[in-house]
């Protein structure tokens, strides 16, 4: 939930809708950005997109940008046997666990976090856009051709005290992307859940296939085989549906303790009853309310009509 409540409303499936037509069309090319722009087959590709995501990510708050641009893809991390360091890949996508966890952070250190996010990316960018002005050497050039792609040779380079390998501007891009879907997803279901046809939204959600976090897999514990949930659906499996609710006011999602709750936290609660004390008093006004009498007026006047007085009492 604090994913999805994190995303800018703009990119949500909530109810809100934009107020003018200029917001209307910047969600338009939000949309066009993430399902096709930002999908590449190569280095090359990626090079022209990655204005997008640049720009993507920086309109997200510190948190998100976080979660979506830290990768530890081909990080070299020491083991056992044989001694020594190797690069980690992560088939599976667990690195949107792994960044889950920094969404507590303070300011300074998801600051530091990004800063270095974006520096492994300009240093793939450099190497992708070696690549390419190397494909546009004539080939009967070799000695221009070594003169110009120097750095197409370096597998390796270190941010701060980690070391990695080189793992490609197109999959560290598309591997962004996909952490990105992560969280578009997450409120797709949240979406589905809190709306009548439930499933029927579920059936024709399009980013959870796309997040990369669909696939489970095996493991054994206590000499049993067990299977563990796909990362997006472990969060929400067993979980009462009807407790998962969208906000009446501010239309953050939120977990209702009381069945009878509607809003999500105290201050949303003072907003709505300021609401309906406007909406009272305009229906009043309009005549389409009558004003009620007070208990201690209804009791007077009851007492007058039954012919009881106060020196009688």
């Amino acid at each position: 939930m604090r994913l999805a409540n994190l995303l800018p409303k703009t990119l949500r499936r909530s109810p809100i809708s934009p107020s003018n037509e200029t917001n209307k069309q910047r969600v338009i090319h939000h949309w066009a950005y993430l399902r096709d722009w930002w999908n590449t087959r190569n280095d090359e590709e990626t090079l022209s997109s990655m204005y997008h995501l640049r720009r993507l990510a920086d309109e997200l708050p510190l948190e998100l940008q976080v979660f979506i641009l830290r990768d530890d893809e081909c990080r070299h991390t020491k083991v056992a046997y044989p001694p020594g360091y190797v690069p980690v890949f992560d088939p599976y996508h667990l690195q949107t666990l792994e960044n889950i966890t920094y969404l507590e952070q303070p300011t300074e250190k998801l600051r530091v976090i990004v800063a270095e996010a974006k520096e492994r990316i300009a240093i793939e960018t450099n190497m992708a856009e070696a690549r390419a002005s190397a494909a546009k050497v004539p080939s009967d050039n070799q000695e221009q051709q070594m003169v110009q792609i120097p750095d197409v040779q370096i597998v390796n380079y270190k941010i701060g005290n980690i070391n990695y390998s080189k793992v490609g501007l197109s999959n560290l891009a598309n591997r962004a992307r996909q952490r990105f879907f992560f969280i578009l997803a997450a409120e797709e279901i949240l979406d589905a859940l809190v709306e009548p046809e439930t499933q029927k939204k579920l059936n024709n959600a399009w980013y959870v296939e796309q997040s990369g976090t669909t696939r489970g897999y095996l493991y054994v514990s206590n000499d049993e085989v067990k299977l563990s949930p796909p990362i997006l659906f472990s969060f929400v499996v067993d979980v009462q549906a009807s407790r998962i609710r969208r906000c009446e006011i501010c239309e953050d999602y939120f977990w209702a303790g009381r069945k009878d709750k509607k809003v999500c936290s105290a201050r949303c609660g003072a907003t709505r009853r300021k609401r309906n004390e406007r909406e009272r008093y305009f229906e009043i006004k309009m005549g389409a309310r009558k004003v009620k009498q007070s208990g201690k007026k209804r009791t007077s006047k009851a007492r007058l009509q039954s012919g009881v007085t106060k020196k009688g009492k």
